[in-house]
């Protein structure tokens, strides 16, 4: 059968089903009436929606396209007749006339009109606008307190899930800026939500209050993070006014910002670690760069660093709050690495001046070559673990062995305090181990290192 003649005679039979619920005399006529007229305005809806070219679509609270208009006529017409007979049957119930099998047929059938109807707005509908007065307008024909909770329930959850699909980008991270839309729309998911929950309480639906207070919290939690991304924007405008507009440095307007940052850690605790850790490092750079305070930048970079490992295996590498705080915090450390190296030379450059005579004599050695080095050091200068020894080393060993021995026996690390010696010599010792060992390491690196047949 053609669509043209299917959708004369459903127009038909609407037309007939209509005169019929007129003419009913007996509550069973009235009532089989509607349910069948009913399912002849689901069945128009559903050709005239097929025939509806995908160019037709909702983009705004008033449907203007009259071929849309008459596809959500005839749904909610089907839900309306429904409701007539399920709760404005006058004196008569349709389960005491017609049986509680029949009414729960009905009923199942309401929710099929639902489910069609709300499948095919959603391919619809482009603006979050038209959708909410969309399931609105259902919302009045809804023949059960369950339907009722129900679509209170997607309403809330299709504003939450238009508000948030863009949110996070296919790399993990939300883009700046996307807290506009999730401010401006997502609050409206709450009293949806509430009246859902209190609905499903009435009528037992533990799972559907459960789930209704699951995606309030979530609505919660998003409503969190986009108030953080936007006070970490407002920071950044108010920081470049502040170093920017002004002739001199606006030192209220740095504080301002400093606010802002602290406000977006506070929205996001235990909520959202990436915009947690952007805050830190926004707030690190402004006590690196603008107040010049190096303890107050490397504790705001470094919670930075570590709420970021909490993001691994995420790549962050090439986000901008990131690379930020991991180049400020690797010149910290190498600026700590070198000044105490500086420090630990100061300190011991007098032992160095009194070592200088044996110091001179053990580069000496050094140049005369590896067997004649070893057996200076062991003679002149023996481990003090192997003076049991005599301090003499073990001269039948290859001697790529003999000097690995040696690295191990002079090694910094193995340079413990002798109790029957002074603290004085005991440090005299361990200056002269540790520039004995860079000998060594230094012979190692030249004799055999650089030669695969050597070192191997």
């Amino acid at each position: 059968m053609s669509d043209v003649l299917r959708k004369s005679r459903l127009q038909s039979a609407v037309r007939f089903y209509n005169n019929a619920v007129t003419e009913a005399r007996r509550p069973e006529e009235w009532f089989s009436a509607r349910k069948n007229l009913s399912l002849a305005h689901k069945m128009l809806a559903e050709l005239l929606a097929a025939q509806v070219g995908e160019a037709h679509v909702i983009d705004s609270q008033r449907i203007t396209d009259p071929e849309l208009e008459n596809v959500v006529y005839h749904f909610l017409e089907a839900l309306g007749e429904i409701k007539w007979v399920l709760q404005k049957g006058g004196p008569y119930e349709a389960a005491a006339v017609l049986g509680h099998e029949w009414e729960r047929h009905l009923i199942d059938r309401a929710n099929d009109i639902y489910q069609c109807l709300l499948d095919w707005s959603l391919d619809r509908c482009t603006t979050i606008q038209a959708a909410v007065a969309l399931q609105r307008r259902i919302y009045a024909r809804l023949p059960t307190q369950a339907l009722c909770v129900r679509c209170r329930y997607d309403e809330a959850e299709g504003i939450f899930l238009a508000c948030t699909r863009e949110v996070v980008q296919a790399s993990g991270l939300r883009p700046v800026g996307s807290y506009k839309e999730v401010l401006s729309k997502l609050p409206d998911c709450k009293m949806p939500l509430l009246e859902a929950a209190a609905g499903a309480a009435k009528l037992g639906d533990v799972a559907k209050v459960d789930a209704c207070n699951s995606l309030l919290a979530s609505v919660e939690v998003e409503i969190c993070v986009a108030t953080a991304s936007q006070a970490i924007e407002t920071g950044d405008q108010v920081l470049r006014s502040a170093l920017h507009n002004f002739e001199s440095l606006n030192m209220a307007g740095v504080w301002d910002a400093i606010d802002w940052y602290h406000e977006a850690i506070v929205q996001t605790k235990e909520r959202d670690i990436e915009n947690e850790a952007r805050a830190n490092s926004h707030l690190g750079a402004v006590y690196k760069d603008v107040l010049k305070s190096k303890s107050g930048a490397k504790k705001y970079f470094s919670r930075c660093m570590e709420l970021a490992k909490a993001l691994m295996p995420r790549n962050l590498h090439g986000v901008h709050w990131f690379d930020t705080a991991a180049a400020a915090l690797a010149a910290y450390q190498a600026e700590s690495v070198a000044n105490s190296d500086a420090e630990a030379q100061k300190a011991k450059q007098p032992l160095l001046e009194e070592l200088k005579d044996e110091l001179a004599a053990v580069d000496a050695a050094a140049h005369e070559g590896i067997s004649q080095f070893l057996e200076h050091i062991y003679a002149v200068h023996p481990p003090r673990a192997h003076r049991a020894q005599g301090g003499k080393r073990d001269s039948s060993a290859e001697l790529k062995k003999q000097l690995l021995h040696a690295i191990r026996h002079y090694h910094p690390d193995r340079c413990k305090a002798d109790a029957t010696k002074s603290a004085h010599e005991n440090d005299k010792w361990a200056v002269l181990c540790e520039e004995v060992t860079k000998k060594l390491n230094l012979l190692w690196g030249r004799e055999f290192k650089s030669d695969p047949e050597k070192g191997n």
